[in-house]
């Protein structure tokens, strides 16, 4: 059997991608187009926003197929995991800083998207896992073993703040 080429594996990687970002905004348009339609929730059940949950959900582990492959391609080359690394690196980075805005802004749409970035942790430490396990390069790891402690370490008291104020 022979083997695919790089360029032709980043272009299947690109259309995978290229496909979930076409159903994430065919959902976005629906979910625009019922708010447009019932501007106050009227008629939408809370099974209909616990769909919709689930169905970001499963878009979100969806998005870790085409990564998963985009990362077996990226981990051979060192300059290109070192770059990637410093990356996810500013991505966790944020979790700490979002978590303080969260608690401490009055501004609802900025706090708003703080929650936001937190809610996605998760799938955040999944790809850093993902990036861990396949990375090759010492240097590479060290720093994505620092971006995961840094989400870890922000997620266990963001989780504990919403359970105690849900009380």
């Amino acid at each position: 059997m022979q083997a695919i080429s790089r360029q032709a594996q980043l272009r299947l990687i690109g259309e995978g991608y290229g496909l979930l970002v076409a159903a994430v905004v065919g959902a976005l348009y629906q979910r625009h187009v019922d708010k447009v339609r019932d501007p106050f929730g009227l008629a939408v059940s809370n099974t209909y926003a616990d769909a919709a949950a689930w169905v970001t959900i499963f878009l979100c582990l969806m998005f870790l197929v085409p990564t998963y492959f985009l990362l077996r391609t990226m981990a051979q080359s060192d300059a290109f995991f070192a770059v990637y690394s410093r990356i996810l690196l500013a991505l966790s980075v944020t979790a700490p800083v979002c978590f303080a805005m969260s608690l401490h802004t009055d501004s609802l749409t900025l706090g708003d998207l703080c929650v936001e970035r937190l809610d996605f942790s998760p799938f955040v430490l999944v790809l850093l896992a993902m990036s861990r396990v396949m990375g090759r390069h010492r240097r590479g790891k060290r720093l994505i073993t620092w971006a995961f402690a840094i989400e870890l370490l922000t997620l266990v008291p963001f989780v504990a703040t919403h359970v105690l104020w849900s009380r």
